[in-house]
């Protein structure tokens, strides 16, 4: 048994006090807010349904919203999305964002054809996909508003180290619970708290198009780099493609910086 799988060990063997840890975290979050309960997006992937769970097990109240955009969500991850909201017994509506999302793509397409034309020189395909994350983060901030609910956060360490998340999208929220927990470890609480087994074993997918894959879009393997952060042990060519990830990536996890002159 090698240090990760070591470390993995220990925490499984300790897991219920962690999760004790996180959800006393979370209440003290949660009251800090004076709001009535929290909205959380819903695609039927790990970090969701294991944020749902946390919610139950805490009696903090929670909306949970699916947000489809065309075939992003495939046939099986809405089952998916319904499976949890029944294996936890909670209350889930269905938005879907594909219009909202084609006006605004349509809008800025225009624009960029139009007025842009020699200035894009972006990744325009990603810009699009990010609509996504942005529209469906927007919609649950207004709904949260007209409930006086406020957003929970899904993002785990890994995907928030490679810097995999929209930074005015997903990465918004009111408290994260698993924002300093890595996949590995969030695995390993789904499978403690309840989280139906096909979510937990399932390939990880944002979500930004149709059979998009986490590791595929990452390029590194989620062991590679939970191994990495967890160890600091991994080959060395993969090792500096972390760090050039987290190098690249610093600006998604830093507040807004502000000037101040010097007094």
């Amino acid at each position: 048994m090698d240090a990760y799988e070591t470390y993995l060990k220990t925490f499984e063997d300790h897991v219920e006090e962690h999760i004790q840890t996180i959800i006393t975290w979370m209440k003290v979050e949660f009251k800090k807010t004076h709001a009535d309960g929290v909205i959380l997006g819903m695609s039927g992937g790990l970090d969701c349904s294991v944020v749902a769970g946390l919610c139950k097990r805490s009696g903090i109240p929670v909306q949970l919203v699916t947000m489809p955009r065309g075939n992003s969500m495939q046939y099986g991850q809405m089952n998916d999305a319904k499976l949890l909201a029944e294996t936890f017994d909670l209350q889930m509506i269905e938005v879907p964002v594909q219009e909202c999302c084609g006006v605004l793509e349509t809008t800025c397409t225009q624009i960029k054809n139009t007025q842009l034309q020699n200035k894009c020189k972006g990744d325009v395909t990603m810009a699009n996909a990010n609509l996504g994350p942005i529209v469906r983060m927007s919609i649950l901030s207004t709904l949260g508003q007209y409930m006086n609910y406020v957003m929970i956060g899904t993002g785990n360490l890994t995907e928030r180290m490679m810097g995999y998340f929209t930074k005015r999208g997903d990465g918004l929220s009111d408290f994260n619970p698993l924002g300093e927990l890595t996949k590995s470890e969030v695995r390993i609480i789904a499978k403690h708290i309840g989280v139906p087994a096909r979510i937990i074993e399932k390939a990880p997918s944002a979500d930004l198009w149709e059979g998009q894959s986490d590791e595929e879009e990452m390029g590194i393997k989620i062991e590679e780099i939970d191994r990495y952060l967890l160890t600091g042990v991994v080959e060395d060519a993969i090792k500096d493609k972390i760090e050039h990830k987290i190098m690249v990536s610093e600006h998604k996890r830093k507040p807004i910086p502000m000037f101040q002159e010097n007094n």
